[in-house]
This record gives structure tokens, sequence and C-alpha cells, in this order.
């Protein structure tokens, strides 16, 4: 099998992954998410729903997986940053790089509310975060040097996790009017304020740097 041929595929997954999830959320936006069953968006995208399942386990992953995404690459942004600061300076800048990759902000800000306004998609958001907590706190300690189980450090990387559940929540509402990276640099340079982000934080160690994600679909 050529690198052409595998290349091929990955593309090809992934645009039936784009698909599959445009259609979803089309759907979902126009007539909401309780309203909309994933034999519909199989049908819409004229796939089975096998295939849907395999791309997106579950009916909130059509509209979370690309955050989970976004998450993974938080982290990779992380790691990238460069030592000789502090953390707290480290998560200001990566998150504002972070944030600006994201797609066109009225789409985003459209996304934000079906999750605002679903209760089974605010659920799954939340334990998302709450999951995301200790990949943090992880990236905080090897950068700081102290242990994952240094309660600045647990409280500051809890509070990173809902400083953006927050941010999106209020932004999706309309509370808040202005560029939703400004708002959300704005939140996260409060928490310079907690001990653990004075911290220094050193460079990571070669190896430890990440490669390129790809988001691909199911393998065959």
């Amino acid at each position: 099998m050529t690198d052409a041929t595998v290349g091929r595929r990955d593309r090809k997954r992934l645009a039936t992954r784009n698909a599959i999830r445009t259609a979803a959320l089309r759907l979902f936006m126009d007539r909401g998410f309780d309203a909309v069953s994933v034999e519909e968006v199989a049908e819409t995208v004229d796939l089975s729903v096998r295939t849907v399942y395999r791309y997106f386990p579950t009916k909130e992953d059509l509209v979370l997986a690309d955050l989970a995404d976004r998450l993974a690459e938080l982290l990779d942004v992380i790691d990238r940053q460069p030592g000789g600061t502090t953390i707290g300076e480290m998560l200001k800048v990566a998150t504002v790089e972070w944030a600006s990759n994201s797609r066109e902000q009225l789409l985003l800000r459209s996304e934000a509310a079906l999750i605002v306004a679903t209760p089974a998609l605010l659920a799954r958001l939340l334990q998302m975060m709450a999951q995301f907590e200790q990949p943090v706190c992880a990236r905080f300690a090897e950068r700081s040097g102290h242990p994952t189980t240094d309660l600045d450090l647990c409280q500051l990387a809890a509070l990173y996790c809902a400083t953006i559940r927050i941010v999106v929540r209020e932004w999706a509402a309309g509370n808040v009017t202005n560029d939703i990276i400004d708002f959300g640099l704005t939140a996260v340079e409060a928490l310079e304020l907690l001990p653990a982000a004075n911290l220094p934080a050193a460079n990571l160690p070669a190896a430890s740097l990440p490669t390129e994600r790809t988001k691909s679909g199911p393998a065959d």
C-alpha cells in the first residue's frame, strides 16, 4: 500500500466525517437536537445508520466531537509553548493561539448556543471538561516540576477548564458582544492571581513535543 493510497483514504474519511457532521448540525439548528434522529442524519447524507455511528459513536458526538478534537489540539498548543516564563503566561499565550484557529465566529456561536440550549449536550460538555482537567494538570506538573497531586496545580487546571466552559456559555447566550478571543483572554488573565500561575515553566524535552494530529475517521 503506497503513501498516496493511505492519503486518499484519509482524505475520503475526513470528507465523510465532515459531511455527516455538517448535515447533522444543519438539522439540529433548524429543528432542535431532540427533534432530529440519527436515522434522519444518515438519510440526509445517503449513508447507513451504522456508518454514521462508526464515525460518531453517540448522537451527542455529532455536535461535540469537534470540541473534543479542539481540546486535544489545545494540549498540543500548550506543549509547544517555550519555557522561560510562568505557567500563567504560558497558558494565556497558548489559549490565544488556540482560539485564533477557531472557525468563523458566527457559526461557532450558533454551535455553542445549540450546546447550551440542549440539556444532553450541556451534560456531555460538563463531563468532557471534567475529564480534561487531568491532562491539563499533567502539563502544568511537567513544566513546573511539581507533582500532579499539587493542590495549587489541580486548582488552576480545574478553574481553567471551568473558565472555558463559562466563556462558551456566556458568549453563546449573547451576554457578551465582543470577540470571543478577547472575552476568553480576559477570563484567563484572571487566573494569574492563583499561586500556581506564578510557577516557572521549563522547556519540554524534544521527545515530548507533539506531532501533527489527523482526524481521519474510523479505520477500515
